[in-house]
Parts: C-alpha cells; sequence; structure tokens
C-alpha cells in the first residue's frame, strides 16, 4: 500500500493495464481494520477518476475492506471465546479409522 501511495506516477505509467489493475486489487483489498479502511478509502477518493480501467477496482476494494472489518468486528469475539476455550482444554490425540468414515457418510442424507 505505502509502496503504491509513493510511487503511483512510474507505477502506473509501466504497467499494463491488466497488471496495473491486479496491483490495485493486491495493494488495496487486504486490509481488515478501520485504520485500513480509512487509508484505503482515503487514497481512492483522493485519487478518484486516476485509476484508469482500475477504477472499478479500486471501489471494489473499498466495498472488500468494509465486509473484511465487519465480519472480523461481528466475529473476533466468538473466534477468541472459542480459542481461549479450546486452547484451555488438555491435547489429546484422536484416531480415526477408515470404518468411522463411512458410518459417517452413512448417517448423513444424500441428494
Amino acid at each position: 500500500f505505502n509502496f503504491l501511495s509513493e510511487n503511483w506516477k512510474p507505477l502506473k505509467k509501466r504497467m499494463s493495464a491488466n497488471l496495473w489493475e491486479y496491483f490495485i486489487q493486491v495493494s488495496l483489498g487486504r486490509f481488515r481494520t478501520d485504520e485500513g479502511l480509512n487509508m484505503v478509502t482515503e487514497l481512492v477518493e483522493e485519487r478518484k477518476g486516476q485509476f484508469g480501467l482500475a477504477e472499478k477496482t479500486a471501489e471494489e476494494a473499498v466495498e472488500t475492506v468494509q465486509a473484511q472489518v465487519a465480519w472480523a468486528d461481528a466475529n473476533s469475539g466468538p473466534v477468541e471465546t472459542w480459542l481461549r476455550e479450546t486452547l484451555d482444554k488438555p491435547w489429546a490425540p484422536h484416531r480415526f479409522k477408515f470404518q468411522d468414515i463411512l458410518v459417517l457418510a452413512r448417517t448423513r442424507k444424500f441428494g
């Protein structure tokens, strides 16, 4: 992200349209925090109209980060609780046999 922000003009000038679009997607769409969302939103707003064929990709990156932040907000508590409960339990090895899988498969309804 920082590399993109600091080297905007030379990157855009040298990259093909497909590579530029992919670079925008990868650079902007990986954030999962409010801080990252703010950074991405700010860059997309500042550079609106300068993305070329990647304009829609940039807008979709903002939507992707918004969804990832919302997911993290909604699920971080339950995931943390599950991890704490699971990690507090003593570890026990489990051994499964092929016949265990067959029994499980027969009990499920298919179709």
